[in-house]
């Protein structure tokens, strides 16, 4: 297996003035501006640059128009780069809406072909799944590209569980199957379920606008009344994200409650008509979660504690501080050029809310997904509602959605500064993998290698 060391990746290339700017210039990793979870890598050849969309492994072909300038003639769509102070390629500008910053911690911690190695595998057991698993997980710890936890269950059996790399550099103090790791947009899984058992209560409709329950200290009654619960859920509301310069400078403490988020908010138009099209938005999630506030009496926080948490058994879950000193918890890292690490402590994308920045332990992971499949916190006929495709794009109610043609598989990945994780969910062959990392850009690639190994194993013949 061929890996890649991020500590060795070349993010910016020089560019000599007055010269047109070398087309491998333009290659690496892109983090969108708002949601900090979504990145884009560039690669180049001739003429031509290809944008890789990391969420859904779309490819799209760019053709050379001007010195940072590309176009799509089919999309009819441009890229626009555009260079810092001192010549570097720094922002990136797709189809004339959303920023690009250039990543320059995030690089690929496998090489893409990883998940591809696994293809044509067969596994005639578990001890031969396990034995492969456990050999990437040993070269992968070798070289330094993962530091977290693994556990892949069937039913209630943890068939791997691996821990590696450590929560705490500074400490000394290693990762344990018991760390609790920053989730990042994972958390969205569980105010998606908190609005549905509200639902199923009848204490809220999906289509209801959302000005029945939020008034205009959080948005303008003239967009309120055009969006409804539904659209928060889907991310079809046409909102943004809160996510920007202002609030990147905030003091961490300030958002212990919901209302804090609101001098965030200042919206005035929506992208699109609700319901027309799809973009992802934190902040209708941010929303959603002051909708359970207002329908339930209870505190956000202290609401998913009780009726997700609890039902499930998730030990340890919560909104915490990585700063206040708790124990068994993972600080984030984001690689540097020169081989060495930031932490995540005082990022503000790094605390939690409705759209994110939980904490939890695989075991939790492990218990949601028996719970949310037992309906012990909901019913399945809400499972399949809100884990179906809802719009254009492969998410359904707070749920992302991997659906192959011979199976489902849903849940939900998250990242930010320091924080990478995914968890997979099959509910008919009753599976669940769970990828916790707290060095950025480290899980998805793996998670995306030990779902086709673990599908290898369920589709080879007994």
């Amino acid at each position: 297996m061929l890996l890649i060391n991020p500590k060795g990746f070349n993010l910016f290339a020089q560019v000599p003035a007055g010269e047109l700017t070398d087309i491998k210039a333009f290659e690496g990793y892109f983090q969108h501006q708002e949601n900090r979870d979504m990145y884009l890598q560039i690669k180049a050849s001739g003429d031509t640059i290809t944008l890789l969309q990391n969420w859904d492994g779309r490819e799209v072909r760019f053709d050379r128009k001007g010195d940072m300038d590309f176009h799509n003639a089919s999309l009819k769509s441009p890229l626009t780069f555009a260079k810092d102070s001192i010549g570097r390629i720094s922002t990136l500008t797709a189809f004339k809406r959303d920023v690009w910053m250039r990543a320059s911690g995030h690089a690929p911690q496998v090489l893409n072909k990883l998940k591809q190695s696994g293809k044509g595998v067969t596994f005639k057991n578990q001890s031969s799944l396990t034995d492969s698993i456990t050999l990437i997980m040993s070269q992968l710890k070798g070289y330094d590209l993962f530091s977290g936890t693994v556990l892949i269950a069937h039913g209630k059996q943890v068939i791997f569980q691996y821990a590696c790399g450590d929560a705490i550099k500074e400490r000394g103090i290693p990762n344990s199957i018991n760390t609790k790791f920053n989730l990042g947009s994972m958390n969205k899984m569980f105010t998606s379920v908190a609005a549905m058992q509200l639902s199923e209560q009848r204490k809220l409709n999906l289509s209801d606008p959302i000005s029945k329950y939020l008034d205009s200290t959080w948005l303008p009654l003239a967009l309120s009344r055009r969006i409804q619960i539904r659209h928060l859920m889907s991310h079809t509301s046409g909102l943004g994200d809160f996510f920007g310069p202002h609030f990147s400078s905030a003091p961490r403490r300030d958002f212990k409650k919901l209302n804090a988020f609101k001098r965030f908010l200042n919206i005035e138009t929506l992208a699109f008509e609700p319901g027309t099209k799809w973009k992802y938005s934190n902040t209708g999630m941010l929303l959603l979660g002051a909708i359970i506030e207002k329908v339930s009496g209870e505190d956000y926080f202290e609401y998913v504690r009780r009726h997700i948490y609890e039902k499930a058994n998730m030990k340890v879950a919560g909104a915490y501080d990585v700063n206040d000193g708790v124990s068994d918890i993972a600080v984030g890292y984001i690689p540097k050029p020169d081989g060495k690490y930031d932490n995540n402590m005082q990022s503000i994308f790094t605390i939690a809310s409705p759209a994110g920045g939980g904490y939890a332990n695989a075991d939790d992971l492990h218990k949601f997904f028996l719970a949310l499949t037992s309906e012990k916190l909901i019913s399945h006929p809400s499972l399949a509602l809100i884990t179906s495709v809802q719009n254009s794009q492969p998410y359904g109610y707070g749920f992302q959605i991997w659906d192959s043609g011979k199976r489902k598989i849903f849940g939900h990945s998250g990242g930010a500064d320091g924080i990478n994780a995914v968890q997979y969910m099959l509910p008919a062959e009753n599976w669940t993998i769970i990828v916790l990392s707290n060095y950025q850009g480290s899980a998805h690639s793996l998670g995306e290698y030990l779902l086709s190994q673990v599908l290898s194993y369920i589709d080879t013949p007994k």
